[in-house]
């Protein structure tokens, strides 16, 4: 592993999940550590496992290997990708609120642009390993799970009433509540004039996002 964001040796000898900033890794993330009963390492992010900055039988680590550009080197990865057209409209809200206050205009072009060559780079790297979709775990998680179960070698069925519950308690509603970073995850994400920006974003951009990416 190369140049990874708050290296940590430990990192080495578990799995990784990886995903591009705003994929809701956060939602996916939270529902593992419930159901695995196991904390991932990063401290940091918000979590529903009880105790677990005390924990230290850590079964994942979660990176967006961003920051690094693209330097973080592993054998074992897991990638969590979502709709380009959505992930680029929440990280430019919670990144440039004054640039998105205008969604038509060349500033806003720009920054669509430069997250596009990023993200591009991103599923060059991380496409090729065993990844999961984020709208399809929201469609289907039990089915999706079982990517999840296989890629940290549990043959086991899904326990569905046990996930069902793991999700139950994770509510987008929770997660900006419990949330101690308020520039990603706050209330201006559960109103409908974010959902309107949301859909406005997409008849502007997404014709050339989804030509660029698919």
């Amino acid at each position: 592993m190369v140049n990874a964001k708050s290296y940590d040796p430990r990192m080495e000898k578990m799995p990784v999940l990886i995903s591009y900033p705003r994929s809701d890794s956060n939602w996916l993330n939270a529902i593992m550590e419930l159901y695995f009963n196991r904390p991932r390492l990063r401290i940091g992010p918000t979590t529903f496992l009880k105790n677990r900055d005390s924990r230290t039988d850590f079964m994942w680590f979660h990176d967006h290997d961003i920051h690094s550009n693209l330097t973080l080197s592993h054998d074992n990865i897991l990638y969590l990708y979502r709709n380009p057209c959505d992930v680029i409209f929440s990280l430019l809200m919670a990144e440039h609120p004054k640039a998105m206050s205008r969604l038509a205009g060349a500033s806003v072009l720009t920054l669509v642009g430069a997250q596009i060559e990023l993200i591009s780079k991103h599923y060059e790297k991380y496409l090729k390993y065993t990844s999961i979709r984020y709208e399809d775990c929201k469609k289907d998680l039990p089915k999706e799970f079982e990517t999840i179960l296989r890629f940290f070698g549990k043959e086991k069925p899904v326990d569905r009433n046990k996930l069902l519950c793991c999700v139950n308690r994770i509510r987008k509603a929770d997660l900006v509540a419990k949330a101690t970073d308020k520039r990603y995850f706050n209330q201006k994400m559960m109103n409908e004039e974010y959902e309107k920006k949301r859909s406005a974003f997409r008849q502007f951009y997404g014709e050339l996002i989804y030509s660029e990416l698919g």
